[in-house]
């Protein structure tokens, strides 16, 4: 945790929220902090006095009521595709392809917001179009990271039908894909939807980590190859992870 320089009542107290929420012992918000045990005591107890923090028998910190509730109050009135535009238009005028913003709803991904690219032609979409999990970039990164019953019930129904010559349709072959995207941290449609068009795409995580969403860029096959395409994967990737920053991850070190 970075301190400002110069450090007012308001910075502790934030500093000593965070550190307790991060590190629920006293003398490890102590350390991080690196505040007198005077000041630190002293903000620990108004913060408990005003529920933003309450101890455990054990004597830890955590969060409390009015935290939780504030935190529970941010997140219903979040609007991703508001949050995740700036970051797609950015992505968008970096590689020229067009991006998504998707969702996995049911059997399905959805599209939550569209940035098209500067092209001379466009390519079909819409807000509100869904997409088979199993045919699709965003799907796939979906049921990569979904639980092993939830992908069980997936192959079993709807299962794994063809959209075109391309899509996959072997569960074990489909599998080893999924685990192939979870290593690489993206992941491609290669004409498996559509003919004709190709797609890579990233997950989003929410605070807890839990990847919620998706995001994808298009293009057309003649006009882009696999390799190409791929080559794209890192700028996606810190897209996608600056998304999720946005809505509260934090990645592991």
């Amino acid at each position: 945790m970075n301190k400002p320089e110069r450090v007012t009542a308001a910075d502790k107290t934030l500093l000593v929220l965070e550190a307790a929420i991060d590190h629920p012992r006293f003398t490890d918000i102590v350390e991080v902090t690196a505040l007198s045990k005077t000041t630190v005591h002293r903000i620990l107890r108004t913060l408990m006095d005003h529920d933003f923090l309450t101890q455990t028998e054990e004597g830890h910190y955590t969060a409390g009521p009015r935290a939780l509730s504030l935190a529970s109050r941010a997140f219903t009135n979040i609007d991703i595709s508001e949050i995740a535009r700036p970051y797609l238009e950015s992505l968008v005028q970096r590689t020229g392809f067009q991006a998504h913003l998707g969702a996995p709803n049911g059997s399905e991904a959805i599209y939550l917001a569209i940035i098209e690219a500067d092209k001379p032609y466009s390519i079909p979409s819409a807000v509100g179009r869904t997409l088979p999990l199993h045919t699709s970039a965003m799907g796939k990164l979906f049921l990569a990271n979904a639980s092993e019953t939830h992908l069980k019930n997936y192959l079993l129904d709807p299962g794994l039908f063809p959209r075109t010559p391309h899509s996959f349709t072997d569960a074990d072959l489909f599998k080893k894909e999924l685990q192939k995207i979870k290593e690489n941290g993206f992941a491609i449609d290669d004409e498996e939807n559509v003919p004709g068009i190709r797609c890579i795409g990233a997950p989003v995580r929410d605070h807890t980590g839990h990847v919620t969403h998706a995001i994808s860029l298009t293009t057309l096959a003649l006009e882009t190859s696999t390799a190409q395409l791929e080559k794209t994967a890192p700028a996606e990737i810190e897209t996608a992870n600056a998304i999720s920053h946005a809505l509260g991850w934090e990645e592991s070190k």
